[in-house]
């Protein structure tokens, strides 16, 4: 019998609702290798001297993703998991790239 085939990399790329769920992030995250890699992508929330940004992420949120909630640090549950975990926001800030290690 084989065993359980493990993936050596996750790629979460504008997947909002799946980064807000402990439980959908548990069944990710079990798919995984130790040390694999991680490349999360999504939109979220400008700093409110940025009015524009956040037009932006609201009208692309409102076609795109279940729950608004989040939206301030997408990343934060996927982060918490992982090690290395770094941060870049891009677009001005509507957006960002998290990448890390389990």
């Amino acid at each position: 019998m084989l065993g359980k085939r493990r993936a050596d990399a996750a790629l979460f790329f504008f997947t909002h609702d799946v980064l807000q769920s402990e439980e959908g992030l548990e069944r990710a995250f079990s798919a995984l290798k130790p040390g694999a890699r991680i490349v999360a992508a999504g939109l979220a929330w400008a700093p409110p001297w940025m009015p524009v940004s956040n037009l932006f992420v609201l009208g692309a949120a409102m076609h795109s993703i279940v729950r608004m909630d989040g939206l301030e640090c997408p990343w934060r549950l996927l982060e918490s998991r992982m090690k290395n975990a770094e941060v870049e926001r891009r677009w001005l800030a509507s957006a960002y790239v998290l990448t890390g290690s389990v």
